[in-house]
């Protein structure tokens, strides 16, 4: 998986800024990814730790959200039946991190056209009384934000499972954002471990 994962969010790497914003009108799915034969059994130890993907100065909204994440991640796995453990000596290692990027998205209205819209006239027609049905596909951009939250198996260092939720950015200071955010990090978790 490793390799996969690598290839996969290649785009991820370099600075990043770290707006945790996620939104949106659907709630999408979170999915996740796994090295086969990796022990994730409940009964380990975890160990929740700050992801070199996030940026040194955080902004006191940024760290409270990094916090949430945080306390949230620790909450679910010891639900689960994994134990909380100084990362020194923890089984599994977990971090996460934000992906922000910019998309587009097509949106098809549905309008009513003129034939002169189209240089046809039926025969008998007038231009102001034929109207045909039509389309029209409007093409906008959106900001949005990508929370990935990674496994590590402690004693190889290597990323063992990989989980992420996107969707569509709110305004940083947006009043639902916390419950939002808390709730992308349980519905990410709710794939771990892998069934």
């Amino acid at each position: 998986m490793q390799k996969s994962a690598s290839k996969l969010f290649r785009w991820c790497l370099g600075s990043l800024p770290l707006v945790l914003t996620l939104s949106g009108c659907a709630a999408p799915a979170a999915f996740a990814d796994w090295e086969r034969g990796a022990d994730l059994a409940p009964g380990k130890s975890f160990a929740v730790t700050a992801s070199k993907q996030l940026p040194k100065d955080l902004s006191e909204r940024q760290k409270t959200l990094v916090s949430l994440v945080s306390s949230t991640v620790e909450r679910e796995l010891t639900q689960k039946g994994y134990t909380k453990a100084p990362a020194d000596v923890a089984e599994l290692v977990v971090n996460f991190y934000v992906v922000a990027q910019t998309r587009q998205k097509v949106t098809v209205q549905s309008k009513d056209c003129y034939s002169a819209d189209r240089g046809e006239l039926p025969p008998g027609a007038s231009w102001d009384s034929t109207v045909i049905a039509c389309e029209e596909a409007l093409i906008s951009d959106y900001d949005e934000r990508t929370l990935i939250i990674d496994v590590y198996a402690a004693a190889s260092k290597q990323l063992v499972w990989h989980g992420w939720k996107s969707r569509e950015a709110l305004a940083p200071d947006a009043p639902e954002l916390p419950g939002i955010v808390e709730q992308a990090t349980v519905d990410i978790l709710s794939n771990f471990p892998p069934g």
